[in-house]
């Protein structure tokens, strides 16, 4: 029996053919395109591109603002690993597109979620690069009070400084 697999990639106006190696190497009936908003329309022709190479595949495109960039791409990517995980025995990252900013954001959440991670390395002959990922789920380890300070921390720019000010801005 062939496992489904259900695969996500950074999609960016350069380096788009590593998401089409990175299909013939871990052939997908679905496939998900993360890419910022002004990029909709070459994600759009890209979908085309790829349903005349494999008509079989559903192909969707996840859009994301450039602004709170990590933010917006764990809230995609859990969305996306929540609705397709009982579809799919297996759920694969590529981030071999896209540009940096938006690859290290989706790595991030790869790495939280315990996804399986890969990049098609072009500068060595499309190459496969795996990602280990620990076999452990951050979200499942941090206790909600933990977010509740983190997210607090977040809110307030990044910087507390003294731990009564950051029981206030906690409510703890």
């Amino acid at each position: 029996m062939v496992a489904k697999t259900f695969q996500i990639a950074t999609f960016g106006t350069f380096r788009t053919g590593n998401i089409l190696t990175g299909l013939k190497i871990y052939p997908s009936q679905r496939l998900a395109l993360i890419c910022y908003d002004h990029d909709n329309t070459k994600a759009n022709r890209f979908v085309k591109a790829i349903r005349s190479i494999n008509e079989n595949i559903e192909v969707i495109v996840c859009l994301t603002p450039r602004q709170n960039i990590i933010e917006n791409v764990f809230g995609k990517i859990g969305r996306i690993v929540g609705s397709e995980k009982n579809r799919f025995q297996r759920i694969l990252l590529n981030v071999s597109s896209g540009d940096k900013s938006l690859s290290y954001a989706v790595l991030c959440a790869a790495y939280i979620k315990g996804i399986e991670t890969f990049m098609i390395n072009s500068n060595f002959s499309n190459s496969l690069v795996v990602i280990p990922i620990p076999k452990f789920y951050y979200d499942r380890i941090i206790t909600k009070t933990n977010l509740r300070i983190l997210n607090s921390i977040a809110r307030a720019g990044g910087e507390v400084y003294g731990l009564d000010r950051l029981q206030q801005i906690s409510g703890l």
